[in-house]
């Protein structure tokens, strides 16, 4: 397998399995005729390459794979863990997700696992392993993708379980976690470690994005990127162990990119720092109102992405440093951030305000 890439790869998600096989030769002629030189494949096949719990079924994907690597495409394999086979979630409901009013969802969708699932990690890191063994040799996979699109919360009981574990790793005691969190605002304080629930709609939080206790829901979502990144590194490491020269990667979610005026762009990122990819999955939270307490917290990114007059500069927010560099690029960069995204979730509101 090539671990550097040879040339620059233009091309796209490519599913041939969704359309008869006769048409797939003219597929070939048009990427020639557009100079696509790449192909993403794999991405939602789960279903399609594990009918069942004891079965793989590699050969349309063999097809395709051949297919590819007969016209000299650079192809990037993709590990299809970002949508749940019916037969996984008939069996185990509960490697479905929960969202963020408390309902734990049914088969359907995409991107609809639990990370803290035993279960599907179990067989997540099973169907990478196979891929590396039947695909690894292939000198035209230049790029392994992992999963799909990391993002969303999950919050059930598999979360609730592993975020009191996580919590326990980082805080020791109970005590600790009071004095973090602040919890003598509003009466929070806790007793024991199974007094914490998960901070959705049924408990801290009654919008996505706004809490009444900043604390925990700062906590859940550095705990809820971490149960990402592990499911990202338990594939990553499955493949590197057939393949140690794989070059490996994968695809996130950002938020939406903020215009300003003068034709500054902000875009708003996740923690960077475990290097996944540039805009991984971790949020944080402005305090407010007595530090860890106090209704109205508002879940900002860590991160962003200045780009302004041609050039892109990636600045921490976390810090006053941070803040401080970003002021200079974008004078009453606070405020127009938050009116631009208030404008963004509330287009009916602000265009009445302009009125």
């Amino acid at each position: 397998m090539q671990s550097k890439f040879k040339r620059i790869l233009f091309g796209g998600d490519y599913n041939p399995n969704q359309w008869p096989e006769e048409i797939w030769k003219e597929d070939m002629a048009y990427f020639k005729e557009a100079h696509i030189n790449s192909a993403t494949i794999n991405v939602f096949s789960w279903a399609k390459i594990q009918p069942s719990e004891n079965v793989y079924d590699f050969s349309q994907l063999d097809k395709i794979v051949d297919m590819l690597s007969d016209e000299n495409y650079d192809i990037v394999m993709a590990t299809s863990t970002a949508a749940l086979p019916a037969w996984m979630v008939k069996k185990y409901p509960e490697t479905m997700s929960t969202d963020f009013e408390g309902r734990h969802h049914k088969f359907g969708g995409r991107h609809n696992f639990c990370p803290n699932s035993l279960v599907y990690q179990k067989y997540a890191k099973a169907l990478a392993t196979e891929l590396a063994k039947r695909y690894g040799s292939n000198k035209n996979i230049s790029v392994w993708h992992i999963n799909n699109e990391y993002g969303g919360y999950c919050y059930c009981d598999n979360c609730q379980k592993q975020f009191r574990v996580w919590l326990k790793d980082k805080y020791k005691t109970i005590n600790a976690v009071n004095e973090a969190w602040n919890t003598e605002f509003w009466g929070h304080t806790f007793y024991d470690w199974d007094e914490i629930v998960v901070p959705n709609q049924l408990s801290e939080e009654f919008l996505p994005d706004m809490t009444m206790f900043a604390g925990i829901s700062i906590d859940y979502r550095r705990f809820y990127s971490d149960s990402m990144l592990n499911c990202y590194k338990m594939e990553r490491d499955a493949i590197k162990e057939i393949c140690p020269d794989a070059f490996i990667t994968t695809k996130t979610v950002v938020g939406d990119a903020v215009r300003f005026d003068d034709g500054t762009i902000v875009l708003p990122l996740v923690d960077v720092s475990f290097g996944v990819a540039a805009g991984a999955f971790a949020n944080d939270t402005e305090k407010k109102n007595n530090g860890g307490g106090g209704m109205g917290g508002k879940i900002q990114p860590s991160a962003v992405l200045v780009i302004k007059d041609g050039t892109s500069k990636l600045v921490n927010v976390k810090n006053q440093d941070g803040i401080t560099k970003i002021l200079d690029m974008v004078p009453d960069f606070v405020d127009k951030f938050m009116k631009k995204m208030d404008e963004k979730k509330n287009p009916e509101e602000a265009e009445a305000r302009k009125e």
